[in-house]
């Protein structure tokens, strides 16, 4: 998958403490460039509606492809990267990312013949229950129902599931899709990997996160006890794995 390379930093304006700020990498055209040998002829749309790069051409004639039933994975994947997308789905659905796939997407090709669709993983801050929603959330037949709760409706709106929900219909893509999904979540989507990585985020800023702590409370009143609550969530982290 593409991703946004992370760094989290301590600011200073003019001498004061502004706390950490977490730097990261952009999703638009300067990721493709910086990671693809200087590719800038591309075309991006972000959030299947909004055209950041090149022309609507093909992307205007691969969304009325999959609108259809009925394609197989051969054909798909002459638009598009289906292992990617699978990639991509596999994650934010273990993750448990409701902000996704109605928002945070973000898909691109090289404007050259034969060019596929891609996609860029971002912005997955809804991910393992921060707003609330439950580690047995069905994830999955969220996806497949637009409509299933009305609280998080944007993130699974009938245009922005569709793509998922067609490929599925094929029998390749979805014993692929399971496949992976097994064996991901056995060899490192699981407790142990995730929490390894976990710790080996917050050891960056363990020392610097107390002072982050106390400016925000001075800031944000509530801010302590919105905090509480994720303090409880990281204490009953099993729970949610």
């Amino acid at each position: 998958l593409d991703w946004q390379a992370w760094q989290p930093a301590i600011v200073y304006i003019n001498g004061i403490y502004k706390g950490i700020l977490n730097i990261r990498e952009r999703s638009n055209a300067d990721n493709i460039y910086t990671h693809y040998n200087g590719l800038e002829d591309i075309d991006m749309i972000e959030n299947w509606g909004e055209l950041k790069e090149g022309t609507w051409d093909n992307y205007d004639a691969f969304r009325a492809f999959y609108t259809e039933h009925g394609h197989t994975r051969t054909e798909y994947e002459k638009w598009m990267d289906c292992t990617e997308f699978a990639n991509l789905m596999i994650m934010n659905l273990y993750y448990n990312n409701q902000d996704f796939p109605g928002n945070n997407v973000v898909l691109w090709r090289p404007r050259t013949e034969g060019g596929r669709w891609r996609f860029i993983a971002k912005d997955t801050d809804f991910g393992l229950g921060l707003y609330g929603s439950q580690p047995d959330y069905n994830t999955l037949q969220w996806i497949f129902t637009p409509g299933y709760d009305p609280d998080r409706d944007w993130g699974n709106n009938s245009d922005a599931t569709r793509l998922f929900r067609r490929l599925m219909e094929d029998s390749n893509f979805k014993r692929d899709f399971i496949d992976r999904a097994a064996i991901y979540m056995g060899d490192f989507m699981n407790h142990p990997t995730t929490w390894e990585l976990l710790q080996s985020m917050y050891s960056k800023i363990e020392y610097e996160y107390p002072h982050h702590r106390k400016l925000f409370n001075e800031w944000w009143p509530n801010y302590a006890d919105e905090l509480a609550h994720v303090n409880n969530w990281l204490s009953q982290r099993s729970n949610y794995f």
